[in-house]
């Protein structure tokens, strides 16, 4: 349902919606007496004005001699926003899943996979990147301060 509101443009019908050759006329909803009553300025084919009171608005169905309807765009905008609205009212936030490691996003402690024991990976990695072993440190070649070369023991 479209609430009303006054200076919203509506559809008015002098003689009822579906007669041959008629044109509803432009209206603005100067008052809301309640969801299905307004007051109109009715704008008439001239661009003259004139008001008519407690007009019964139509939402759904086709409007009789003397009531008023939302425009065609009015009802699809309505129905748009309905249905994203429905779609929002029905989002559920989709549960976390665990990781490739096992770990569970707003868990607490280690991740599930997690072993103190390294595996091949971590240590040949570890292998990689602690530098020279202290046999391999001892036959590194320095200069010694007084310009002569030596090797480090």
């Amino acid at each position: 349902m479209i609430e009303p509101t006054p200076g919203r443009v509506v559809w008015y019908y002098p003689s009822g919606a579906g007669r041959q050759g008629e044109q509803p006329l432009a209206a603005i909803i100067s008052l809301v007496v309640s969801p299905e009553l307004v007051n109109l300025m009715v704008i008439d084919p001239n661009g003259s004005s004139y008001g008519r009171q407690n007009v019964r608005l139509i939402q759904d169905g086709i409007p009789a001699a003397g009531e008023a309807e939302w425009m065609p765009y009015q009802k699809g905008q309505a129905a748009k926003t309905e249905e994203l609205e429905r779609q929002v009212a029905s989002y559920q936030e989709p549960a976390p899943t665990p990781d490739q490691h096992g770990y569970q996003p707003g868990s607490q402690g280690e991740p599930a996979a997690f072993t103190a024991e390294p595996d091949e990976a971590t240590a040949e990695i570890d292998a990689e990147t602690e530098g020279p072993s202290p046999e391999e440190e001892a036959e590194v070649e320095e200069p010694h301060h007084r310009g002569g070369r030596g090797k480090r023991r």
